[in-house]
């Protein structure tokens, strides 16, 4: 009897342990989903930002381009 009392303290004990690092490793890995999300959301504003640069710098440019060609041409 004491010999089965102690295999089920154990398996209690087991299973414990078990269930917390199940709980551990589940929360590890919202974590990383949230780490990878917010990194998503910052290369995606990075990207804007830079696309917004080069398209403002277009219009520039062609008007440095456009006033050599003239004053290249008069």
């Amino acid at each position: 009897m004491a010999e089965i009392a102690k295999l089920e303290r154990q398996q209690v004990n087991q299973a414990a342990v078990v269930r917390r690092k199940a709980e551990e490793a589940a929360a590890a890995n919202n974590r990383l989903k949230e780490l990878l999300q917010r990194q998503k959301v910052v290369t995606e504003k990075k990207a804007k930002r830079q696309e917004q640069a080069d398209t403002s710098n277009v219009g520039a440019r062609i008007r440095v381009r456009l006033s050599l060609c003239l004053s290249q041409s008069v």
